[in-house]
């Protein structure tokens, strides 16, 4: 995941590039955010605002992170 983010930090400077991602770490770095629910926009803005209200962004984003706690936890007891 983190090579892939770096990866596409480096290739998409200065160009408009529209990435589609499940995991909301992908999208750290973007400008803007568009979350989709049964084909319609739901909600936009940029990572930052979307954490910042009680939005579906933001409770995917703290369910991603309790599973990848959880999940470092099994590795590293």
């Amino acid at each position: 995941d983190a090579r892939i983010r770096a990866a596409l930090a480096q290739r998409t400077k200065g160009v408009t590039t529209c990435l589609i991602a499940h995991r909301i770490t992908s999208l750290a770095g973007a400008d803007k955010g568009i979350v989709l629910e049964d084909g319609r926009i739901r909600e936009s803005g940029s990572p930052a605002e979307l954490l910042a209200r009680d939005s579906a962004y933001r409770r995917i984003h703290n369910m991603q992170e309790a599973v990848e706690e959880d999940m470092d936890e099994e590795v590293n007891p």
